[in-house]
């Protein structure tokens, strides 16, 4: 991310953009940061924008303290669930990004399998809400996916989507599992990661899930 803004900000003044950028290091973990002393020791009440920090919590907290100078704080990695005045969102919601997703395999006459585990409810809610094509695969009592109802859902000469929506390394090896069956049996096949997460980048082997 870094690298990413002194490139775009290089690239701004190339086009006669100037720009007066101060880079603080916000010492975010989970349970602190430096968040409050910097807003309050570095005069970042006359700033035009701040971008960041990187946790939620941490951006909303920037942006509270900052709302009686209408200082825009813009949340450069992840959604927020507070709301304030000056806060402003870099990307788009996580229902607008599963909407186009959907709307975007619906169009290519995809046939949709959703694979979500059992602590996102919200988004088995969502889809089977909002898009009632998609066939949500039912869990058994550990949570696992039941195998059996996937393969009569699969559609042949035309790509099956298995949308993945879960933060649990075993569901998603049971997904990739699923996928290679379907693969094996003559179908075509293709994942698809709703929401990418910590958990996509666990190893095994030394390599990456996906």
């Amino acid at each position: 991310f870094y690298s990413g803004a002194l490139m775009a900000i290089d690239s701004a003044k190339t086009i006669g953009l100037n720009f007066k950028v101060k880079i603080y290091d916000s010492q975010e973990t989970k349970s602190s940061s430096a968040v409050e002393a910097i807003v309050r020791n570095k005069g970042l009440e006359d700033a035009d924008a701040i971008i960041g920090p990187f946790y939620p919590q941490y951006v909303e907290k920037t942006a509270e303290l900052l709302q009686n100078a209408n200082v825009p704080v813009i949340s450069p990695l992840r959604e927020t669930s507070r709301t304030y005045p000056n806060l402003y969102q870099s990307l788009p919601s996580s229902d607008l990004v599963k909407n186009s997703m959907l709307d975007f395999i619906r169009n290519k006459k995809g046939n949709m399998i959703a694979m979500i585990d059992k602590k996102k409810s919200s988004s088995k809610q969502f889809i089977e809400t909002n898009h009632k094509d998609v066939y949500v695969v039912p869990l058994n009592e550990k949570g696992g996916l039941i195998s059996d109802s996937i393969t009569p859902r699969l559609v042949r000469n035309e790509t099956n989507y298995f949308l993945l929506e879960t933060a649990s390394t075993s569901m998603i090896f049971n997904a990739l599992s699923q996928c290679n069956i379907a693969k094996e049996q003559g179908y075509e096949v293709a994942l698809v990661a709703l929401d990418m997460n910590d958990t996509f980048e666990t190893t095994k082997k030394k390599k990456k899930i996906l």
